[in-house]
């Protein structure tokens, strides 16, 4: 009795497609890495990207990053939208700064101010050194080291290592003030800005909370993300149907990148 499995010639092919590509990932990742850290000693941690530079003097910044932040590679969707869509007069909301990448080319293109909200505190030098860098005047930013919330409460985050995995977690020795969307628009004048997001599911507390701050949001660059409420969790294309209701408009769509116009706005200039 034989008890070995026999595979039919599609199934083999289907197999050695599976291993060429993992194996391919891999080799990408090592060369990225290997390329990254030639990089970071070149240029000595300020890395040139766009006409601007980004600093990552952080252990929190791997090399794979560094190299994909020199190659045009770093934030791509986020980058090309808001060089896309990006109004020059309207002031701006960034929740999840990370690196300062995406708010330097916001800035480049306002002539506004941007409110940045940065959850992870061992970020914040890197921002601050990376407007300095690029000449930013101090009166054009203003950095919060808070966590987006449906309310004010403390909060727990993680780094978990990395500038780009760092999310909120049940418990954490790092406590971190949550503030709602609400409070932040507090700190901007004007009736209408425009919000840009990437904060790993976080925006569900501005999306599914009841709050009046999208109202005044006349634009929305938001990389969305599966993720749970009070209990109840929510696919991508559930959050999509959300912002829909709340009388925005899909304009454009890369991966898990969108661009929403607010209809009761009228279009942007």
């Amino acid at each position: 009795m034989e008890l070995g499995v026999e595979f039919t010639g599609t199934e083999i092919e289907c197999l050695k497609y599976k291993v060429m590509e993992k194996l391919k990932f891999k080799i990408q990742a090592i060369l990225l890495n290997w390329i990254g850290a030639v990089i970071r000693i070149v240029y000595n941690n300020n890395i040139p990207c766009q006409n601007l530079l980004i600093n990552t003097k952080s252990l929190l910044v791997n090399n794979k990053t560094v190299a994909l932040i020199y190659f045009g590679k770093y934030e791509k969707d986020e980058f090309e939208f808001v060089m896309k869509y990006l109004p020059k007069d309207l002031p701006i909301v960034e929740l999840g700064t990370s690196l300062g990448f995406v708010a330097l080319n916001a800035l480049k293109k306002t002539n506004n101010k941007i409110i940045c909200l940065e959850a992870n505190k061992k970020l914040i030098p890197l921002i601050e050194e990376s407007f300095k860098l690029n000449l930013v005047a101090s009166e054009q930013y203003q950095i919060l080291n808070c966590a987006l919330s449906h309310k004010k409460q403390a909060l727990y985050f993680s780094d978990k290592g990395s500038n780009e995995l760092g999310k909120l977690v049940e418990y954490s020795e790092n406590v971190i003030q949550g503030i709602p969307l609400e409070d932040v628009t507090k700190l901007i004048p004007e009736e209408e800005f425009i919000l840009i997001s990437d904060i790993e599911g976080a925006e569900i507390n501005f999306l599914q909370a009841e709050s009046h701050s999208l109202n005044k949001c006349k634009m929305m660059i938001i990389e969305l993300h599966d993720t749970e409420f009070e209990g109840c969790n929510y696919a991508i294309n559930e959050l999509v149907d959300i912002i829909l209701t709340k009388n925005f408009e899909l304009i454009e769509q890369r991966n898990n990148t969108y661009v929403f116009f607010n209809r009761m706005n009228g279009v942007i200039a």
